[in-house]
């Protein structure tokens, strides 16, 4: 089944001048386009991610402020930063809203 990209996504992407849709292939969320050019496909589709997590917090599938641990969590693994347009970009800014930009 194909990641459903909730519209803080789209937002997300609409943002950077970026195209999203759903990942061609079976283990990625999204395949990202800038100027109609193929950059990458990003975030593994059994993972949860932040705006996933807000909908469960919106549900109340979790506790209020779950997101945000799971947010601090995940920069907490992925501390570096490979620069604009990596796929390390575009995960913390389409799928984990990029703190510090």
């Amino acid at each position: 089944m194909p990641y459903k990209i909730l519209p803080y996504t789209y937002d997300r992407a609409k943002e950077h001048g970026l195209t999203i849709y759903p990942a061609e292939n079976k283990i990625s969320k999204l395949d990202v386009y800038k100027d109609g050019h193929f950059i990458a496909s990003i975030g593994t589709y059994k993972m949860a991610d932040y705006p996933t997590y807000m909908e469960y917090e919106r549900r109340g599938l979790v506790d209020k402020g779950y997101a945000d641990k799971r947010r601090e969590l995940y920069y907490k693994r992925h501390n570096k930063d490979y620069g604009y347009l990596s796929k390390d970009w575009l995960s913390k800014t389409l799928l984990w809203w990029l703190l510090f930009h």
